[in-house]
C-alpha cells in the first residue's frame, strides 16, 4: 500500500487534500520502513508466509516499488536516510530477479510472476540511469523472447495458456515496461511479444 500513500503524497492536483501533508508523509514512511524490514539479505522477499522468498513477492515488489520511487523523485521530500535505503532495497530485489537462477526457472513457468520486473527495473533505470540494471534488464527480455512465450505465441503458466493471466497481469507488467522502453531496441522485443501474442488471440477468441 505504499504507491496509493505515495500517490496522494506527491500528486499536486486541486482536488488532493493530502498534498504534502504530514500525516500522510508519517503513514508513507512508516510503510517503506516496514516493506525494507521485510527483505531478505539476498533482496528477495516473501509473500505466503513469513520468509518464504519467492520469485511473485520480489518481483511484484520491483513493479510497484518502481511507481512509488517515479513519484517521489519529483514529490516532496521524505526523510532522506529511509528514501536512500528503499532505492537501494528496490534495487537489490531488481537484482536478485534479474540473476538468480532459481527466480528465472520460475519464471519460465509463471511467466506473468517474472515479468513485473520489466516495468520495475525501467522504472529504475529511468530514475538512475544504471547501466548494470539495464544490460541485465535488456538480456532478461530477450532471454524471455522463447522462454516465456510459446512459439504459437501465448505466455506460459503452468506450461500453457492461461487468459486470465495472459490478458491481466501481464499485460499490466508490458503496459508499464512499454511506458519507460517505446522507441528503444528493448521496447521492439515487447512490441514483438505483443504481435505473436495478438496473433494467437486472433485465432483462439472466436473459438
Amino acid at each position: 500500500n505504499h504507491l496509493p500513500f505515495a500517490f496522494f503524497y506527491c500528486t499536486d492536483r486541486s482536488w488532493n487534500p493530502y498534498y504534502a501533508d504530514p500525516i500522510v508523509r508519517g503513514r508513507l514512511e512508516a510503510v517503506l520502513r516496514f516493506w525494507c524490514n521485510m527483505q531478505n539479505d539476498d533482496g528477495r522477499f516473501s509473500e505466503y508466509k513469513p520468509e518464504g522468498w519467492n520469485l511473485p513477492a520480489t518481483a511484484f515488489a520491483t513493479k510497484f516499488m518502481g511507481q512509488t520511487l517515479a513519484l517521489l523523485a519529483d514529490g516532496p521530500p521524505i526523510d532522506p536516510y529511509l528514501h536512500q535505503r528503499v532505492i537501494a532495497a528496490d534495487r537489490a530485489a531488481i537484482m536478485a530477479t534479474l540473476t538468480r537462477d532459481d527466480l528465472y526457472r520460475s519464471g519460465r513457468f509463471f511467466s506473468n510472476q517474472f515479468s513485473n520486473v520489466w516495468g520495475g527495473a525501467a522504472a529504475y533505470v529511468a530514475l538512475f540511469d544504471d547501466d548494470e540494471v539495464r544490460s541485465l534488464l535488456e538480456q532478461r527480455i530477450r532471454d524471455s523472447m522463447n522462454d516465456f512465450q510459446s512459439p504459437a505465441g501465448y505466455f506460459y503458466e503452468a506450461n500453457g495458456p492461461d487468459w486470465a493471466y495472459n490478458m491481466g497481469t501481464h499485460h499490466s507488467n508490458l503496459r508499464m515496461a512499454w511506458h519507460y522502453l517505446v522507441g528503444t531496441e528493448t521496447g521492439d522485443l515487447l512490441e514483438e511479444k505483443e504481435r505473436r501474442w495478438f496473433e494467437w488471440l486472433a485465432w483462439n477468441a472466436p473459438m
